[in-house]
């Protein structure tokens, strides 16, 4: 396939897709671009360039898999996800234990992280695969990482806020934690029971809640870092 040939499938894909995917790819790689460049900004945030990083790679695995571009088996695209998936759990649990919101909470934590990956290398290893669609993964890390999210807030308007939230990096970035697992919850506990007209659609909608989650934490990493007197 020539290069031109390359392009026009891509863009029809991007067409199929309502050019979401698009708008996807764009924010990660801002997202990777503003996280690498303000590294040492946000310590807290050590690990989000990578996670910028390894959602491209996975998103370019699968799209290259759907333009038929490679020619590597669907179950590549599975193992991907499930490294993804894998990852994004581990930024998300260490970011809400980095907050150290409470001692209790920080122990709640190490408790989910250990379940997740036991829970996780167990289903690899007996009941589906690590090349399997990780969907049942994916809805454990969301009925995990929803109310760590939701205990953030919690602690947030316990008390009177110290500064304005607009301007609080971990505020945006909890935003968008809760609004990407809250809004894409639903579509995974389906998953298994829809047609594949509809599951383009869900996924044009993941897509989109990625694009918006990647801009969320975009701000964050715009907001000033809190001076320590």
């Amino acid at each position: 396939m020539n290069i031109r040939l390359a392009m026009d499938a891509l863009f029809q894909s991007f067409k199929i897709n309502y050019y979401v995917t698009l708008v996807m790819y764009t924010t990660a790689i801002v997202g990777v671009i503003i996280s690498v460049r303000k590294r040492k900004k946000f310590p807290i945030l050590r690990f989000f360039p990578i996670y910028f990083t390894l959602s491209l790679v996975q998103s370019s695995i699968s799209e290259l898999y759907n333009l038929g571009l490679l020619g590597f088996d669907h179950k590549v695209v599975n193992a991907s996800i499930n490294v993804f998936v894998c990852f994004e759990f581990f930024v998300i649990t260490n970011f809400f234990f980095k907050l150290r919101l409470s001692r209790g909470i920080q122990r709640t934590i190490i408790i989910l992280f250990v379940v997740f990956y036991t829970f996780t290398i167990g289903i690899w290893t007996t009941k589906i695969s690590f090349f399997a669609s990780p969907y049942e993964i994916y809805i454990l890390e969301a009925l995990f990482t929803i109310p760590l999210s939701l205990t953030y807030f919690f602690f947030l308007f316990k008390d009177p806020p110290t500064k304005e939230l607009v301007r609080d990096f971990t505020f945006w970035i909890s935003t968008g934690i809760l609004f990407y697992f809250t809004i894409t919850l639903p579509f995974f506990l389906v998953w298994l029971r829809i047609d594949e007209k509809v599951y383009y659609l869900l996924y044009t909608i993941n897509y989109l809640s990625y694009a918006i989650f990647f801009s969320l934490i975009i701000k964050g990493y715009l907001c000033k870092p809190e001076i320590t007197k």
